[in-house]
């Protein structure tokens, strides 16, 4: 994240500050507007996407070396605009309550493809508490994709007074040239909504229009898919197997050991020569220079804050999709194999962790798998890694055998923002990407692995695939990539049954609803080094003209020692400032790595798919109908829903993919399966282990004593569900105890 400057007259007290107002700029004509000027654009509009590149260019890009870790020039690095997240529309002059019911009929969207205007069941236009427009798509926009968006005159304030046209935006209308370089581009755009626009049935006066084109999603990743080696394969055979723990009379499987090759497409700290991070030692780092990585974190390591590149270091789009391997990274696997597994072909099943787990977390659940004559093969995601295993894919810098960069949580220095990077959407979108493209290599290297069954009548691995938590994130999307389609992907990526636990789209918003995540992601962005240096400026500690970052810091942590209460005022007043923009920023970023726009194909196919959602049995644990010890709440980690965010959670994500609710036994289907089992008893973690008991006084997930009986019963539905969902290839799922599942279907959350 970075605050270039802060714009003090934006602040609650900055009436009292000189220089704020002119009263040259006074409106004689109070009506409100949106305002249009060329130089800062409300986004999302196509007048940005002029870059020689294809991508959008802002004119930060034009006047200095621009850093595309800081979110307001994230957006130079994208070929177009969100697929899904909110559009927000400022309103000025005189601030008198908008009526609501004038929206209707009055903000629209036309979808020029199809040459009409979009249903009103496809957005919500709303008024914020800030007094903007706010435009939320009830449905995600397909990727490259045109559109206009435009306010009328007849959206009105409670007095019946309609808006106006921005004096800049009249001039355009007219054909008149403003004091802008871009002005016949935006005469040229603005002709054509209104044409277009008129001739859908527009008749009231617009007051503002823009044209956008959503982002590009799929070629950037079918690009990836398609570097993936056809000889790839696990790089052991049976006889070479490291035994992890075979023959164990404590243990109802074998565990064993390999490792596979895959390509990587961002950097990677290798050593403190090429990283310094926090939570190395204090032995390896000295107080000035932790103030240093403090100061500048993404300088202090580079290769933690890449993203995905060109050979020229050129951003990937649909337009340019020449994606650059950066390494091979010889990644362990671990595999869970029946007891006295002889290496006889068997079946597989992928099995994909979730934040801040590790690839062991399978083991939580491999009885019910291994019990079917199948193997269960798991890797780490991205910068995972247990110190307590084999390290995984977390990074030793200083090579003491402590892990300095790991999301796992079962180690010291555990920091799930090394995956989840807010700091750097970019990043946080290309983890996301890369962790897609190792579950498909890894599918992939299974058809060339001697120990894995064919399937029937192919040269190519059955296999099935369980996602939980971000792991189901992740499967959702390797799902829609493993599509059988011959412009695409063949029979090599194939996944007889697809399993999402407690997935969810729209990352930005679940983390930020998340009552579990949201308070530390809140926390790290204040606590931010650039939030920092703006609550230290702000009262008067520091001068970035004439001090370092790092005596910014040291002054503002001083100042805490004295005044902690007005130092926390500041920073909610500076986070509360730039929150909309950096969340809008990032989202809009991350698109690309977010499985709502990864349903469409599998959601049209063949593809047997069970999704477990935890709905609980009394909301969310802030309802007085939630009985304390006795009842459970819905996920706190994953959310299910969220009030005036259509398109974030569980629940439209089930939605998206087409999913029907089941609750009970469905018993070989002629029909494909493609349902949602809403479950009532225990929580995020519960298909894995019961550790979430009921609620408790403080609205979430209490202790487990006294309901372990209960919880165990919710658990082994649920592995039994997915079990013989994947050992009936989809045809048949099993509930062994229905008092578990929900039997109402919720109504929508909008």
């Amino acid at each position: 994240m970075n605050i270039k400057k802060l714009h003090y007259c934006l602040l609650p007290f900055a009436t009292l500050l000189s220089g704020c107002f002119d009263d040259t700029e006074l409106e004689v004509d109070t009506r409100q507007y949106i305002t249009y000027d060329l130089k800062a654009l409300y986004y999302p509009n196509d007048l940005y996407l002029t870059g020689s590149d294809g991508t959008i260019e802002l004119s930060s890009e034009a006047t200095e070396k621009t850093d595309y870790h800081n979110y307001e020039n994230v957006y130079g690095a994208l070929d177009g605009w969100s697929t899904g997240y909110k559009i927000r529309l400022p309103l000025s002059g005189v601030e008198t309550e908008i009526d609501e019911s004038t929206l209707a009929d009055n903000v629209v969207v036309y979808d020029v493809a199809a040459g009409k205007l979009l249903g009103e069941d496809k957005y919500i236009s709303r008024i914020s508490a800030e007094h903007e427009i706010e435009i939320l798509p009830t449905e995600v926009l397909p990727e490259s994709s045109a559109y206009i968006l435009a306010v009328t005159a007849g959206v009105q304030d409670i007095d019946g007074v309609p808006l106006r046209q921005d004096y800049n935006y009249e001039q355009l209308v007219q054909g008149k040239m403003l004091d802008d370089a871009n002005s016949n581009n935006a005469i040229s755009q603005i002709t054509q909504n209104e044409s277009l626009l008129k001739q859908a049935g527009v008749s009231n006066e617009i007051v503002y229009s823009a044209a956008f084109t959503t982002q590009s999603i799929m070629p950037v990743m079918e690009a990836g898919r398609a570097l993936i080696p056809d000889n790839i394969a696990l790089n052991d055979g049976f006889g070479d197997l490291t035994e992890i723990a075979v023959g164990s009379t404590f243990s109802k499987y074998d565990t064993y050991g390999t490792t596979v090759t895959l390509p990587y497409y961002l950097e990677s700290p290798t050593s403190v020569d090429d990283c310094k991070v926090l939570t190395l030692s204090a032995t390896q780092l000295t107080e000035d220079e932790q103030l240093a990585v403090r100061a500048d974190p993404i300088g202090s390591c580079p290769s933690l804050y890449s993203w995905w590149e060109d050979s020229t270091e050129g951003f990937l789009h649909g337009g340019n999709t020449e994606l650059t391997k950066k390494s091979d990274q010889t990644v362990p696997v671990v595999i869970y194999a029946p007891k006295d597994w002889d290496g006889t072909p068997l079946p597989a099943v992928i099995f994909v962790h979730g934040i801040t787990g590790w690839k062991e977390s399978a083991a939580t659940m491999a009885a019910s798998i291994t019990d079917t004559e199948r193997l269960i093969i798991a890797i780490d995601q991205p910068l995972h890694g247990s110190s307590k295993t084999d390290g995984g894919r977390g990074i030793d810098l200083d090579g003491d055998g402590i892990l300095d960069i790991t999301a796992t949580s079962t180690d010291e220095f555990e920091n799930k923002s090394v995956y989840l990077n807010l700091s750097s959407p970019l990043t946080l979108r290309d983890n996301q990407r890369q962790a897609v493209l190792d579950q498909l290599a890894l599918r992939k290297a299974l058809n060339n692995t001697s120990f894995i069954e064919k399937r029937v009548g192919t040269d190519n691995a059955e296999v099935s695939l369980i996602g939980h938590s971000l792991g189901g994130i992740v499967s959702t999307m390797v799902s829609e990539m493993s599509q059988n389609d011959s412009s695409k992907a063949g029979d090599e990526f194939k996944f007889t049954t697809v399993n999402l636990a407690v997935p969810g789209m729209g990352l930005t918003d679940i983390m930020l609803n998340s009552p579990l995540l949201s308070g530390e992601v809140v926390s790290e962005i204040k606590a931010s080094t650039d939030v920092q240096l703006a609550v230290a400026s702000m009262l008067g500690l520091y001068d970035e003209s004439t001090d370092t970052p790092q005596e910014g810091l040291a002054a503002i942590d001083a100042y805490r020692l004295e005044d902690e209460e007005k130092v926390v005022k500041f920073e909610n007043i500076v986070y509360n400032m730039v929150a909309p923009a950096l969340l809008q920023a990032t989202q809009t970023t991350v698109d690309g790595g977010d499985p709502a726009n990864f349903t469409t194909e599998q959601a049209n196919s063949a593809q047997p798919i069970l999704l477990l959602e935890a709905v609980g049995n009394c909301g969310d644990g802030l309802t007085p109908e939630c009985e304390v010890g006795v009842e459970y709440i819905s996920d706190n980690v994953a959310v299910n829903s969220v009030e005036g965010i259509p398109l974030t959670g569980t629940e439209p994500l089930i939605t998206h993919l087409g999913l029907d609710a089941i609750t009970a036994d469905i018993t070989m289907s002629t029909d494909v399966i493609k349902g949602v089992i809403r479950v009532k008893s225990g929580g995020h973690g519960t298909y894995l282990f019961p550790y979430e008991g009921p609620v408790n006084e403080d609205g979430v997930p209490g202790s487990v004593n006294g309901h372990m009986g209960y919880l165990n019963e919710s658990m082994a539905m649920q592995q039994e569900a997915v079990a013989s969902f994947i050992n009936s290839d989809g045809e048949y799922v099993n509930i062994i105890n229905p008092v578990h599942v929900e039997g109402e279907v919720p109504l929508p959350v909008n």
